[in-house]
């Protein structure tokens, strides 16, 4: 069972596309990371997806 989802997802910052046909799944009682340098969008999608 996923408790987050998502299917060809797109953010945009302004006028920057920061993720394009982006898949997520999450699982339920799964630890699941989000790793990547300064300034890559992970608060971005996480700030889109709460």
């Amino acid at each position: 069972m996923n408790v987050l989802s998502a299917e060809n997802l797109e953010i945009s910052y302004g006028k920057f596309t920061v993720f394009r046909d982006l898949n997520v799944e999450i699982q339920k009682r799964k630890f699941t990371t989000i790793i990547g340098p300064n300034g890559f969008g992970k608060s971005t999608l996480l700030q889109t997806k709460c």
